[in-house]
């Protein structure tokens, strides 16, 4: 098995967090690389602290009750079967390469997206549907790759 980006990832979070994210990375891979870098790599280096304390906070929301292998074989199926899942109640998302067959970790900030959507509804109250399809379009392009296919969770 192979790791990428665990130097920088995870000397700086919670070694819960740590023990979880390799726990179930570790029985869900089957290329035998599981690469964590995307969980910063849209992050600035200004705000990395924020980020680091952001994926702390998930470590409650991992329900320990679907952590077993037979759960954990079931999402392994799931995330091959469509390339991407998420780890339920959590912003944490995995990818599989379609090339390699390694698992991509990345990180949403669910909250941060819910505030966005929040803010759009807030500006297109009272907008002509044209004004408001065009901004629905650009978000759907912006956040389209994020999203597709996460459609399963553990």
């Amino acid at each position: 098995m192979e790791f990428h980006g665990t130097g920088r990832v995870f000397e700086r979070i919670d070694g819960e967090l740590v023990f979880l994210l390799l726990w179930i990375t570790v029985h869900v891979v089957k290329g035998g690389v599981v690469n964590f870098n995307p969980i910063l790599a849209d992050v600035e280096p200004s705000e990395l602290e924020t980020q680091f304390s952001k994926l702390d906070e998930e470590v409650p929301a991992i329900n320990m009750n679907y952590l077993d292998l037979q759960a954990l074989r079931r999402f392994s199926e799931q995330l091959y079967e469509d390339q991407t899942s998420f780890v339920v109640g959590t912003g944490f998302q995995l990818k599989v390469n379609p090339k390699t067959q390694a698992v991509d970790i990345t990180y949403i900030d669910m909250d941060q997206n819910i505030q966005a959507l929040e803010n759009l509804s807030e500006r297109v109250a009272g907008k002509p549907l044209s004004e408001i399809l065009c901004r629905i379009w650009m978000i759907w392009k912006e956040f389209s790759e994020t999203w597709k296919g996460s459609s399963r969770a553990i």
